[in-house]
């Protein structure tokens, strides 16, 4: 995450999203020994995600972004496959289409 500049990291097993852990995730920890922590014990479980489908239209995306104070969302595919994921920062950089 730190190379990357991420604040976040998705957790799959074979293409499937397990969780999310994010910074906030690993803040939580101070004090404890993280070598002795699975990042299971600290990410969000993908059942608790909220995700959007590849279909999902920008302003949807961006309306979910900000009325929940999210960052960033996970893009699920059919079988909570992990296609990618959709930032705050990535909408906001689009151009808009002209006519």
């Amino acid at each position: 995450m730190a190379q990357s500049r991420s604040r976040y990291a998705a957790v799959a097993s074979n293409g499937v999203l397990a969780g999310m852990v994010t910074i906030a995730d690993f803040a939580r920890l101070r004090g404890r020994d993280p070598a002795d922590i699975c990042v299971s014990a600290i990410m969000t479980h993908a059942r608790d995600l909220t995700t959007l489908a590849p279909q999902t239209m920008v302003l949807d995306a961006l309306r979910l972004l900000d009325e929940d104070g999210y960052h960033q969302l996970p893009v699920i595919s059919g079988g909570r496959k992990l296609e990618g994921f959709i930032t705050r920062e990535t909408l906001m950089s689009l151009q808009p289409c002209r006519k």
